[in-house]
Protein backbone atom coordinates (compact mmCIF):
# COMPACT_ATOMS: atom_id res chain seq x y z
CA UNK A 1 0.00 0.00 0.00
CA UNK A 2 1.12 3.55 1.06
CA UNK A 3 5.29 3.28 -0.02
CA UNK A 4 6.09 6.48 -0.82
CA UNK A 5 6.79 5.89 -4.14
CA UNK A 6 10.45 5.60 -2.31
CA UNK A 7 12.27 3.52 -5.52
CA UNK A 8 12.08 4.41 -9.12
CA UNK A 9 11.95 0.78 -10.30
CA UNK A 10 8.57 -0.32 -10.59
CA UNK A 11 7.59 -3.43 -9.60
CA UNK A 12 4.50 -4.71 -11.62
CA UNK A 13 4.04 -7.78 -10.02
CA UNK A 14 3.85 -5.68 -6.94
CA UNK A 15 0.60 -3.79 -8.31
CA UNK A 16 -1.14 -7.09 -8.79
CA UNK A 17 0.07 -8.18 -5.32
CA UNK A 18 -1.27 -5.04 -3.52
CA UNK A 19 -4.78 -5.62 -5.38
CA UNK A 20 -5.05 -9.02 -4.48
CA UNK A 21 -3.93 -8.59 -0.64
CA UNK A 22 -6.99 -5.57 -1.01
CA UNK A 23 -9.69 -8.18 -2.34
CA UNK A 24 -8.77 -10.41 0.13
CA UNK A 25 -9.38 -7.04 3.22
CA UNK A 26 -12.73 -6.85 1.63
CA UNK A 27 -13.96 -10.02 0.90
CA UNK A 28 -13.23 -10.74 4.77
CA UNK A 29 -14.63 -7.54 6.15
CA UNK A 30 -17.94 -7.70 4.15
CA UNK A 31 -18.61 -11.21 5.74
CA UNK A 32 -17.63 -10.00 9.31
CA UNK A 33 -20.10 -6.62 8.61
CA UNK A 34 -22.48 -8.83 7.52
CA UNK A 35 -22.58 -11.63 9.29
CA UNK A 36 -22.00 -13.25 6.30
CA UNK A 37 -20.67 -17.03 6.33
CA UNK A 38 -17.00 -18.07 5.92
CA UNK A 39 -15.65 -18.34 2.35
CA UNK A 40 -12.50 -19.93 1.23
CA UNK A 41 -10.49 -16.79 0.24
CA UNK A 42 -10.64 -15.62 4.16
CA UNK A 43 -7.80 -18.33 5.47
CA UNK A 44 -5.19 -16.41 3.18
CA UNK A 45 -6.67 -13.04 4.39
CA UNK A 46 -3.78 -12.83 7.11
CA UNK A 47 -0.88 -12.48 4.90
CA UNK A 48 -2.77 -8.96 3.60
CA UNK A 49 -1.37 -6.60 6.57
CA UNK A 50 2.31 -8.59 6.73
CA UNK A 51 2.50 -8.40 3.32
CA UNK A 52 2.04 -4.38 2.83
CA UNK A 53 3.94 -4.14 5.83
CA UNK A 54 7.09 -6.26 4.10
CA UNK A 55 6.21 -4.14 0.67
CA UNK A 56 6.08 -0.45 2.84
CA UNK A 57 9.74 -1.04 3.98
CA UNK A 58 11.22 -3.18 0.90
CA UNK A 59 10.55 0.29 -1.23
CA UNK A 60 11.80 2.31 1.70
CA UNK A 61 14.81 0.09 2.29
CA UNK A 62 17.43 2.79 0.52
CA UNK A 63 16.25 5.20 3.60
CA UNK A 64 16.24 2.02 6.32
CA UNK A 65 19.74 0.80 4.98
CA UNK A 66 21.53 4.37 5.52
CA UNK A 67 22.93 4.94 8.34
CA UNK A 68 22.05 8.32 10.83
CA UNK A 69 18.93 8.46 8.87
CA UNK A 70 17.91 12.13 8.73
CA UNK A 71 14.95 12.93 11.23
CA UNK A 72 13.25 14.99 7.89
CA UNK A 73 12.50 11.37 6.78
CA UNK A 74 10.31 10.68 9.64
CA UNK A 75 8.21 14.44 9.26
CA UNK A 76 7.55 13.04 5.60
CA UNK A 77 6.87 9.87 6.68
CA UNK A 78 4.55 10.63 9.58
CA UNK A 79 2.56 13.26 7.74
CA UNK A 80 1.74 10.12 4.94
CA UNK A 81 0.49 8.22 7.73
CA UNK A 82 -0.80 10.54 10.45
CA UNK A 83 -2.98 12.91 8.27
CA UNK A 84 -5.13 9.92 6.72
CA UNK A 85 -5.64 8.18 10.45
CA UNK A 86 -6.95 11.98 11.78
CA UNK A 87 -8.68 12.25 8.81
CA UNK A 88 -10.44 8.44 8.18
CA UNK A 89 -10.74 8.78 12.23
CA UNK A 90 -12.83 11.47 11.82
CA UNK A 91 -15.10 9.84 8.99
CA UNK A 92 -15.25 7.21 11.46
CA UNK A 93 -17.19 9.34 14.04
CA UNK A 94 -19.21 11.20 11.59
CA UNK A 95 -20.56 7.47 11.19
CA UNK A 96 -20.74 6.62 14.64
CA UNK A 97 -21.37 9.63 16.38
CA UNK A 98 -22.79 8.02 19.46
CA UNK A 99 -19.16 6.85 20.22
CA UNK A 100 -17.19 10.08 20.32
CA UNK A 101 -16.18 11.50 22.99
CA UNK A 102 -12.45 13.06 23.77
CA UNK A 103 -11.28 9.80 25.75
CA UNK A 104 -12.51 7.40 22.35
CA UNK A 105 -11.10 10.03 20.00
CA UNK A 106 -7.70 10.34 22.02
CA UNK A 107 -7.95 6.43 22.21
CA UNK A 108 -8.74 6.29 18.42
CA UNK A 109 -5.41 8.59 17.52
CA UNK A 110 -3.71 6.17 19.76
CA UNK A 111 -5.25 2.87 18.50
CA UNK A 112 -6.99 2.96 15.09
CA UNK A 113 -9.49 0.55 16.68
CA UNK A 114 -12.62 2.28 18.26
CA UNK A 115 -13.86 3.39 15.18
CA UNK A 116 -12.83 2.27 11.25
CA UNK A 117 -10.88 -0.48 12.73
CA UNK A 118 -8.56 -1.21 10.19
CA UNK A 119 -6.66 2.02 10.77
CA UNK A 120 -4.75 -0.06 12.90
CA UNK A 121 -2.30 -0.32 10.25
CA UNK A 122 -1.06 3.45 10.18
CA UNK A 123 0.02 3.29 13.79
CA UNK A 124 1.25 0.19 12.96
CA UNK A 125 3.26 1.82 10.42
CA UNK A 126 4.53 4.87 12.13
CA UNK A 127 5.41 3.06 15.28
CA UNK A 128 7.88 0.40 12.95
CA UNK A 129 9.13 3.66 11.12
CA UNK A 130 10.28 5.12 14.43
CA UNK A 131 11.67 2.02 15.35
CA UNK A 132 13.75 1.62 12.23
CA UNK A 133 14.92 4.91 12.03
CA UNK A 134 15.82 4.91 15.66
CA UNK A 135 18.29 1.87 14.84
CA UNK A 136 19.97 3.53 11.37
CA UNK A 137 22.06 5.36 14.29
CA UNK A 138 23.97 1.52 14.25
CA UNK A 139 26.01 0.26 11.49
CA UNK A 140 24.45 -1.89 8.88
CA UNK A 141 26.01 -5.12 10.45
CA UNK A 142 25.41 -4.34 13.77
CA UNK A 143 21.51 -3.91 12.74
CA UNK A 144 21.77 -7.50 11.02
CA UNK A 145 22.54 -8.42 14.61
CA UNK A 146 19.46 -6.42 15.89
CA UNK A 147 17.01 -8.02 13.65
CA UNK A 148 18.19 -11.14 13.98
CA UNK A 149 17.54 -10.49 18.12
CA UNK A 150 14.42 -8.98 17.28
CA UNK A 151 13.08 -12.35 15.55
CA UNK A 152 14.37 -14.39 18.63
CA UNK A 153 12.34 -11.83 21.37
CA UNK A 154 8.94 -11.97 18.80
CA UNK A 155 9.29 -16.06 18.85
CA UNK A 156 9.98 -16.26 22.02
CA UNK A 157 7.22 -13.38 23.40
CA UNK A 158 5.08 -15.63 20.96
CA UNK A 159 4.85 -19.01 21.73
CA UNK A 160 5.66 -18.62 25.57
CA UNK A 161 2.22 -16.78 25.51
CA UNK A 162 3.75 -13.71 27.07
CA UNK A 163 2.69 -11.28 24.47
CA UNK A 164 -0.88 -12.74 23.88
CA UNK A 165 -1.39 -12.90 27.99
CA UNK A 166 -0.10 -9.41 29.21
CA UNK A 167 -2.06 -7.77 25.96
CA UNK A 168 -5.71 -10.06 26.15
CA UNK A 169 -5.91 -8.26 29.69
CA UNK A 170 -5.89 -4.70 28.38
CA UNK A 171 -8.92 -3.07 26.78
CA UNK A 172 -10.26 -3.70 23.50
CA UNK A 173 -8.28 -1.54 21.10
CA UNK A 174 -4.91 -1.71 22.88
CA UNK A 175 -4.63 -4.98 22.87
CA UNK A 176 -5.68 -5.56 19.42
CA UNK A 177 -3.26 -2.75 17.86
CA UNK A 178 0.02 -3.35 20.13
CA UNK A 179 -0.47 -7.31 20.44
CA UNK A 180 -0.04 -6.74 16.86
CA UNK A 181 2.94 -4.16 17.21
CA UNK A 182 5.18 -7.26 18.19
CA UNK A 183 3.10 -9.94 16.06
CA UNK A 184 4.35 -7.61 13.12
CA UNK A 185 7.71 -6.84 13.76
CA UNK A 186 9.24 -8.93 11.90
CA UNK A 187 8.01 -7.99 8.55
CA UNK A 188 9.32 -4.61 8.81
CA UNK A 189 12.70 -6.76 8.80
CA UNK A 190 12.30 -9.12 6.00
CA UNK A 191 11.35 -6.36 3.63
CA UNK A 192 14.34 -4.73 4.63
CA UNK A 193 16.69 -7.71 4.05
CA UNK A 194 14.77 -8.70 1.02
CA UNK A 195 15.87 -5.22 -0.16
CA UNK A 196 19.52 -6.30 0.15
CA UNK A 197 18.81 -9.69 -0.95
CA UNK A 198 17.19 -8.37 -4.29
CA UNK A 199 20.48 -6.45 -4.97
CA UNK A 200 22.82 -9.86 -5.03
CA UNK A 201 22.57 -13.15 -7.43
CA UNK A 202 19.28 -14.01 -7.99
CA UNK A 203 20.37 -17.40 -7.03
CA UNK A 204 20.28 -16.53 -3.54
CA UNK A 205 16.19 -15.61 -4.17
CA UNK A 206 16.01 -19.19 -5.35
CA UNK A 207 17.31 -21.29 -2.39
CA UNK A 208 15.07 -18.25 -0.38
CA UNK A 209 11.76 -19.64 -2.25
CA UNK A 210 12.90 -23.10 -2.13
CA UNK A 211 13.50 -23.32 1.83
CA UNK A 212 10.66 -20.99 2.72
CA UNK A 213 8.39 -23.43 0.55
CA UNK A 214 9.64 -26.80 1.88
CA UNK A 215 9.47 -24.92 6.00
CA UNK A 216 6.45 -23.45 5.24
CA UNK A 217 4.79 -27.10 4.48
CA UNK A 218 6.39 -28.67 7.77
CA UNK A 219 5.86 -25.92 9.62
CA UNK A 220 1.66 -26.97 9.73
CA UNK A 221 2.74 -29.90 12.38
CA UNK A 222 3.80 -26.77 14.75
CA UNK A 223 0.73 -25.88 17.06
CA UNK A 224 -0.02 -22.22 16.43
CA UNK A 225 0.26 -20.19 19.96
CA UNK A 226 -2.57 -18.17 20.92
CA UNK A 227 -2.66 -14.53 18.78
CA UNK A 228 -4.21 -11.54 17.74
CA UNK A 229 -4.30 -13.31 13.94
CA UNK A 230 -0.42 -12.62 12.79
CA UNK A 231 1.37 -14.46 15.13
CA UNK A 232 3.71 -17.97 14.37
CA UNK A 233 6.15 -19.20 12.31
CA UNK A 234 3.89 -20.02 9.38
CA UNK A 235 2.62 -16.47 8.50
CA UNK A 236 6.24 -15.53 8.72
CA UNK A 237 6.98 -18.37 5.87
CA UNK A 238 4.09 -18.23 4.11
CA UNK A 239 4.89 -14.54 3.31
CA UNK A 240 8.83 -15.14 2.74
CA UNK A 241 7.39 -17.91 0.14
CA UNK A 242 5.02 -15.50 -1.29
CA UNK A 243 7.44 -12.35 -1.75
CA UNK A 244 10.48 -14.57 -3.00
CA UNK A 245 7.84 -15.71 -5.72
CA UNK A 246 6.46 -12.02 -6.65
CA UNK A 247 10.47 -11.17 -7.04
CA UNK A 248 11.61 -13.79 -9.18
CA UNK A 249 8.53 -13.26 -11.08
CA UNK A 250 8.87 -9.96 -11.47
CA UNK A 251 11.20 -9.55 -14.79
CA UNK A 252 8.48 -11.35 -16.00
CA UNK A 253 5.84 -8.77 -15.76
CA UNK A 254 6.50 -6.00 -17.87
CA UNK A 255 4.65 -3.04 -19.10
CA UNK A 256 1.53 -3.72 -20.95
CA UNK A 257 -2.34 -2.82 -20.81
CA UNK A 258 -3.27 -5.61 -17.81
CA UNK A 259 -0.34 -4.27 -15.94
CA UNK A 260 -1.66 -0.87 -16.84
CA UNK A 261 -4.57 -1.49 -15.81
CA UNK A 262 -3.04 -3.07 -11.90
CA UNK A 263 -1.08 -0.25 -11.31
CA UNK A 264 -3.71 1.94 -11.26
CA UNK A 265 -5.65 -0.08 -8.97
CA UNK A 266 -2.75 -0.49 -7.29
CA UNK A 267 -2.13 3.15 -6.88
CA UNK A 268 -5.60 3.52 -5.11
CA UNK A 269 -4.97 0.21 -2.91
CA UNK A 270 -3.98 2.57 0.03
CA UNK A 271 -7.20 4.89 -0.57
CA UNK A 272 -9.46 1.46 -0.87
CA UNK A 273 -8.18 -0.06 2.41
CA UNK A 274 -8.79 3.02 4.92
CA UNK A 275 -11.78 3.78 2.67
CA UNK A 276 -13.69 0.44 2.46
CA UNK A 277 -14.73 -0.72 6.20
CA UNK A 278 -16.11 3.04 7.29
CA UNK A 279 -18.25 3.36 3.96
CA UNK A 280 -19.57 -0.22 4.17
CA UNK A 281 -20.84 0.83 7.82
CA UNK A 282 -22.38 3.90 6.33
CA UNK A 283 -24.25 2.19 3.56
CA UNK A 284 -25.31 -0.44 5.85
CA UNK A 285 -26.73 1.90 8.60
CA UNK A 286 -28.58 4.08 6.20
CA UNK A 287 -29.61 0.64 4.30
CA UNK A 288 -30.26 -1.79 6.84
CA UNK A 289 -32.11 -4.36 4.86
CA UNK A 290 -28.89 -5.12 2.38
CA UNK A 291 -27.57 -6.97 5.04
CA UNK A 292 -29.35 -10.11 4.26
CA UNK A 293 -29.09 -9.10 0.47
CA UNK A 294 -25.38 -8.84 1.14
CA UNK A 295 -25.60 -12.06 2.30
CA UNK A 296 -27.38 -14.17 -0.15
CA UNK A 297 -25.38 -12.40 -2.96
CA UNK A 298 -22.03 -12.50 -1.43
CA UNK A 299 -20.33 -13.02 -4.64
CA UNK A 300 -22.26 -9.76 -6.67
CA UNK A 301 -21.81 -7.71 -3.02
CA UNK A 302 -18.44 -8.45 -3.23
CA UNK A 303 -17.90 -7.06 -6.69
CA UNK A 304 -20.37 -4.10 -6.84
CA UNK A 305 -18.96 -3.23 -3.06
CA UNK A 306 -15.52 -3.36 -4.41
CA UNK A 307 -15.67 -1.20 -7.63
CA UNK A 308 -17.88 1.38 -5.68
CA UNK A 309 -14.76 1.98 -3.48
CA UNK A 310 -12.28 2.34 -6.03
CA UNK A 311 -14.52 4.73 -8.08
CA UNK A 312 -15.20 7.09 -5.14
CA UNK A 313 -11.01 7.20 -4.39
CA UNK A 314 -10.47 7.88 -8.14
CA UNK A 315 -13.19 10.25 -8.34
CA UNK A 316 -11.99 12.21 -5.24
CA UNK A 317 -8.68 11.91 -6.11
CA UNK A 318 -9.59 13.77 -9.26
CA UNK A 319 -12.26 16.13 -8.01
CA UNK A 320 -9.67 17.74 -5.83
CA UNK A 321 -6.85 17.84 -8.28
CA UNK A 322 -4.64 15.63 -6.48
CA UNK A 323 -4.39 17.86 -3.57
CA UNK A 324 -5.37 15.45 -1.08
CA UNK A 325 -4.00 12.39 -2.86
CA UNK A 326 -2.14 11.40 0.65
CA UNK A 327 -5.66 9.97 1.78
CA UNK A 328 -5.55 7.41 -1.29
CA UNK A 329 -2.63 7.06 -2.44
Amino acid sequence: MNSLRETKQHFYIFDILRVILILLVINLHIRIITYGSVNFFEQFTWYAVPLFIVLSFFLGSKYFLTEKLSWKFVLVRSKRLLAPLFFWSVMGFLVHPNLFSFQNFSLQIFTGQVVNVSLYYLNLLFLFTLLFWGLTIFSLSKRLIIYLSLFILVFLLEYSSINYTFFAKQIFPIAKTYGRFIELLPFPIIGILFAVLNKRKKMFLVIVFILSTLLFFISYAWSKPSDFHYSGITLILGSIFIFSLSLLLSPLIGKNIVTKLFSLLGKYTFGVYLLHFILLEYILKIFPFLIKLLSLYPVNAFICFTSLCYILCMLTDRITLQKLSFLFQ
